[in-house]
């Protein structure tokens, strides 16, 4: 069986790609260039996709190493800035209440760590079925289901300690 083409894969997988990539982290500002590192990865090891396989497990590895790579870099230039000025939006600079609640709630989403954000972004957010999560990160579903559950704890514990604060 063939694999399918990058064009394809594009047209059918870049939102998918794009949002995989923002809530691992990826700031707004860098995400065109971080989709279009994706798909040129795709390009490169798109004979490396199993016939039969989903492509979203296989895109969301690549997004994953991308994201990380995008990490390091952010922390490497922090790390060198003298003056302690990260070059980030002011969150009270006009910013649209949209925006600022999607800051919020990807904000959340740190409070859990990359296992459980993984499951619970995947399984909560974009709807993908347990076992072909557990299937793409090579884990029991029980495994799976218990991420879940123990993202969802936490998360609703942020929740309410920013509702506590009176955050919106």
């Amino acid at each position: 069986m063939k694999p399918p083409s990058v064009a394809s894969l594009f047209e059918e997988h870049a939102p998918y790609v794009g949002r995989l990539l923002r809530y691992m982290g990826v700031p707004d500002a860098d995400l065109e260039d971080a989709c279009q590192e994706v798909f040129v990865v795709v390009h490169r090891k798109i004979a490396s996709l199993r016939p039969g396989a989903s492509p979203r497990g296989w895109l969301y590895g690549i997004c994953l190493n991308e994201a990380r790579g995008r990490a390091r870099a952010r922390r490497t230039r922090r790390e060198e800035q003298l003056d302690g000025d990260l070059g980030l939006p002011d969150p009270q600079s006009g910013h649209d209440a949209r925006h600022a609640a999607r800051q919020t709630a990807l904000g959340l989403l740190a409070v859990l760590d990359e296992d459980k954000r993984t499951i619970f972004l995947l399984h909560d957010v974009e709807q993908v079925p347990m076992h072909e999560i557990c299937g793409m990160l090579d884990i029991p579903v029980q495994t799976g289901y218990s991420r879940l559950r123990l993202g969802r704890e936490r998360l609703r514990a942020a929740i309410a300690r920013e509702r506590a604060r009176g955050e919106p």
